[in-house]
């Protein structure tokens, strides 16, 4: 068993694994959009655009405000909760970053369990928008504190105008050099931490279309490629463990 802390000694290799933050990102998009069309224009992962679309709700007279406005607060709950949950399991188990992703994947099919059993929804606030809403935000909370916990050493998945500055910052930071001359090692981390971030903005994009054409199409069913992808990387997660364990015993066996 793991001992003391949140550490997660499964992940050595993570921050090397492009798979990680592409996948992730993709999912993130994904819900958004999906929660988006389904959810008339909940925002599950970008979850402070809801205070936009609040406001404009209030200046038009809408009455349909009241998830918009509670989303923030369900996030914040949420990462709260789910960062309770992971310290805990970083305490118990030595796989720490496969039970969160399989907690995220839990949380979508409770989504779609709940999108397919309740009637249609007709707007934000009705049983099926707060229901599902709640779901989706917790979700995207779930995966907020795992990027933030045992996935601390990659970007973002979900706050886009962050990694868009960043990735800004690192190109200019590397095209122009400003501050001080760069050297050829600190040049090379400046594109690596540039490409990094372009390929996850390009992955949210991407799940973001494929979420949207899912809630148009095949509706909640559509959640099942989230929880595919999370699958994919709860084996991904092990084979790592596995791999780093081995790697461990060979050193020890030296």
């Amino acid at each position: 068993m793991a001992e003391g802390g949140s550490a997660s000694p499964d992940l050595p290799a993570v921050d090397r694994d492009r798979l990680f933050p592409v996948a992730l990102a993709a999912t993130a998009g994904f819900a958004d959009a999906f929660g988006y069309l389904k959810l008339h224009g909940l925002l599950t992962a970008h979850v402070t655009g809801n205070l936009a679309f609040m406001a404009v709700g209030l200046a038009q007279g809408s009455p349909h405000i009241i998830m918009k406005f509670l989303a923030l607060p369900l996030f914040m709950l949420g990462v709260s909760v789910a960062t309770m949950l992971i310290t805990w399991m970083g305490r118990h188990s030595r796989l720490t970053l496969l039970w969160s992703l399989l907690v995220e994947a839990g949380l979508f099919l409770l989504c779609l369990t709940a999108g397919t059993t309740l009637p249609p929804c007709r707007s934000t606030d009705d049983l099926t928008g707060c229901c599902v809403g709640t779901l989706l935000i917790m979700t995207m909370a779930t995966q907020n504190a795992m990027m933030r916990l045992p996935l601390k050493s990659l970007p973002s998945t979900t706050a886009m105008t962050t990694n868009v500055t960043e990735a800004t910052v690192q190109w200019t930071h590397w095209l122009i050099g400003f501050g001080h001359k760069l050297s050829p090692e600190e040049k090379q981390k400046l594109v690596a931490a540039a490409k990094r971030l372009s390929v996850t903005i390009g992955a949210f994009a991407i799940g973001g279309v494929s979420g949207g054409l899912a809630a148009v199409r095949i509706s909640y069913l559509g959640l099942l490629a989230p929880v595919a992808i999370l699958a994919l990387l709860a084996l991904r997660a092990v084979f790592i463990h596995r791999n780093h364990e081995a790697a461990g015993e060979a050193v020890l066996g030296r």
